[in-house]
């Protein structure tokens, strides 16, 4: 199926003798790829304007906040990964005894940091998105006019004196 030289490549690769640290790496960023799809399709089927799933406003609200606690859960996974190996790489590259190749930060740590910060705060606006289950009263107020100090007189148009003779202050 596969020609003989890919497959002894595959082969040999998988079996080399990773680090600990860049195997635990790895299955955070596998753990944080697979919380983000389950997350993805639970925020789809928590928004309102989906008819998939249940038809209860709160119910949905409870969908997409577990959406939301996935997609933060996810972002810290991966925060954790990548922010682990910049510090294995940052240890490396300062150490005075070390025989390795020494790498530097690349484009791939600054957008595994950007992604999992945009991921951590599009969980949190899921989150605050939700409704909650209970509708909080309303106070209400009661509203009383205010009284004039002349005893509370209104003008109105054509308003007469006590002489039936129209007024000066006689306007809408």
């Amino acid at each position: 199926m596969f020609p003989p030289i890919l497959k002894s490549f595959c082969f040999s690769f998988l079996s080399l003798p990773w680090a600990a640290f860049l195997q635990a790496c790895r299955a955070l960023m596998i753990s944080s790829l697979i919380l983000g799809l389950f997350a993805t399709v639970l925020g789809l089927l928590g928004l309102k304007c989906t008819k998939i799933g249940s038809s209860n406003k709160i119910m949905k609200g409870k969908i997409a906040l577990t959406g939301g606690v996935l997609f933060i859960i996810g972002g810290l996974s991966s925060m954790i990964a990548v922010s682990w190996y910049a510090q294995q790489i940052t240890s490396e590259f300062f150490n005075p005894m070390y025989g390795g190749t020494k790498f530097e930060f690349g484009d791939a740590l600054y957008l595994g940091w950007a992604g999992s910060a945009l991921c951590m705060l599009g969980g949190s606006f899921l989150c605050c998105s939700c409704k909650r289950d209970e509708v909080p009263k309303r106070s209400v107020y009661q509203y009383s006019a205010a009284q004039s100090a002349s005893g509370g007189r209104i003008y109105s148009k054509g308003a007469r004196s006590e002489d039936n003779t129209l007024s000066s202050k006689a306007y809408v």
